[in-house]
């Protein structure tokens, strides 16, 4: 078992994580009176509200 996780490299994690957390396929919900809040606190990832 120890062998097969040593087994893993950081390639195999990239893979992984642009797998998993593909931009295109995350959402996120946000709930306040304030709009820009929900908005400025997304800004850094890209994403459009």
């Amino acid at each position: 078992m120890v062998e097969r996780i040593d087994a893993v490299t950081v390639a195999d994690l990239e893979e992984l994580a642009e797998e998993l957390y593909a931009p295109e396929q995350l959402s996120a919900a946000g709930i306040g009176a304030e709009r820009s809040v929900f908005d400025a606190a997304l800004e850094p990832l890209g994403a459009a509200a």
